[in-house]
């Protein structure tokens, strides 16, 4: 029976109320859900004997996926749903523009210009709805939102995405993990975006999951803004060129030619320095006497706190002769193949340093939140079970101020 059919059949059949509450049902059947009785991982189809119709905030609630938020997180929510939506309007005409000029479809030139002032609106209203969000996260009194806020590079629309979808201390209402905290541990938000396993392991044919692909979107983003906010080396703070040279020669930082020649070279510290301990340890070793002038040009730069994360694991990668499973194209066919990590393209590695900042990001995210709410937080397997000197919660020497 289709679908359709079978929501108004059933809503006869139970008087126009919901099966789970009682309620009234609207009158139209795109309004409502159905419900398996067994349910779909156990096999259950959509039949009349198996099916109910329900409310959808009834059903949410009935598979654990409904989330009661504050008051302020609530309206934050509804302006990220907002914000959602404008992009989405944005990169359908912007995509449907490049078509037109890449002659892949043809625009009429009144269509052509409609769209390009409706993009100009849509993009208009998005600047609107981000300025909004961003007054919204700066008015919490909220010591996580000043916490993050601290770490260069990390923006009140990231803080903003995460408040609203990471339910850092709730619990289960029902189901097989009733009673039980959504995130106990910080590899819980991995899980919760999809970052728990690779990402050809992500969606399963038939199966629901692949975790929040929004907010996993928006982390992305986060993690290019790391690695673009490298920081501009002060060179007039330092007074000796003795010492410039010096921090040059041991690779402490990096002059880089810019493309402009009517430009000076742009000096950057190195990628792969994590903090300011690792630089002083550095600066020692090259027996630097002007640490403390050093030390001024990295706090004035705005360098990403997690982005040395990103050119660490690709020189690792690129050097790795562990076996990984990578995608390649063979006779016009994406085929999964197993590769020493230094041999795979160098896309994959990309993706994978990507990841790391994520991860890392989440991790301290995770241990700032359940700190500040005086909740019980555990190390990350790596840490107590490998042992070694691996660390991934690390929000102090990051830039977390809490």
């Amino acid at each position: 029976m289709p679908k359709v059919a079978l929501k108004e059949k059933t809503s006869e059949l139970q008087n126009g109320e919901c099966a789970l509450t009682g309620e009234k049902l609207p009158q139209k059947t795109k309004l409502y859900d159905t419900h398996r009785l067994n349910p779909k991982r156990k096999g259950g189809q959509y039949t009349k004997a198996n099916t109910k119709v329900v409310n959808p905030v009834a059903h949410m609630k009935e598979h654990c996926t409904h989330r009661e938020r504050k008051k302020e997180v609530e309206q934050v929510k509804m302006i990220i749903d907002d914000r959602n939506q404008v992009m989405k309007v944005v990169n359908k005409i912007s995509n449907q523009l490049d078509a037109g000029e890449r002659r892949v479809d043809k625009l009429t030139d009144n269509m052509k210009e409609w769209l390009t002032e409706i993009k100009k609106q849509t993009e208009k209203k998005l600047r609107e709805i981000d300025k909004n969000l961003v007054q919204n996260i700066m008015s919490f009194e909220n010591p996580l939102v000043t916490a993050a806020l601290c770490v260069k590079g990390i923006g009140p629309v990231t803080i903003a995405y995460c408040m609203s979808y990471l339910d850092i201390a709730g619990f289960y209402e029902d189901g097989p993990n009733k009673g039980k905290e959504k995130m106990r541990h910080a590899s819980s938000a991995w899980k919760y975006i999809g970052m728990h396993c690779s990402s050809f392991e992500r969606y399963t044919k038939g199966e629901s999951g692949g975790g929040n692909k929004t907010l996993r979107t928006m982390l992305h983003t986060m993690a290019l803004s790391q690695i673009k906010a490298s920081g501009t080396f002060l060179e007039e703070k330092i007074e000796s060129k003795e010492t410039l040279e010096t921090l040059l020669k041991e690779e402490i930082i990096v002059r880089r030619p810019n493309t402009d020649d009517k430009q000076p070279d742009k000096v950057k510290f190195a990628d792969q320095i994590a903090d300011k301990k690792e630089l002083v340890s550095l600066l020692a070793r090259a027996k630097i006497t002007d640490i403390e002038n050093v030390v001024s040009c990295w706090d004035g730069c705005s360098r990403g706190g997690y982005r040395y994360l990103y050119y660490r694991q690709k020189a690792k990668r690129e050097k790795s002769e562990q076996i990984t499973t990578t995608r390649i194209f063979h006779e016009d066919k994406v085929q999964l193949v197993e590769r020493k990590w230094k041999d795979t393209m160098p896309s994959h590695r990309h993706g994978d340093a990507i990841r790391i900042i994520i991860k890392h990001f989440l991790a301290d995210y995770w241990y700032v939140a359940r700190t500040l709410l005086g909740l019980k937080t555990t190390p990350i397997y790596a840490e107590s079970h490998l042992g070694g000197t691996h660390r991934t919660v690390m929000p102090e020497e990051r830039g977390w101020i809490y």
